[in-house]
């Protein structure tokens, strides 16, 4: 599981889940991933072969 102040990120096998808690972080997601995204309560269900393209995505978006 990775958690920072703007992400929740946890894998579940062959789905992470991906949630935003930020402003910045949900306006990246609505920019830079599938507006059509399943969506698991808060969170967007990503297979996992999708999932490490979007976490590099987030890094390189949100390092300090």
């Amino acid at each position: 599981m990775i958690y920072n102040e703007a992400w929740r990120i946890v894998g579940h096998g062959s789905i992470v889940l991906f949630e935003p808690l930020t402003e910045a972080a949900q306006a990246w997601w609505n920019d830079n991933v599938d507006p059509e995204c399943m969506k698991m309560g808060a969170a967007y269900a990503v297979e996992h072969r999708y999932a490490g393209d979007i976490a590099e995505g987030i890094r390189e978006a949100f390092a300090d």
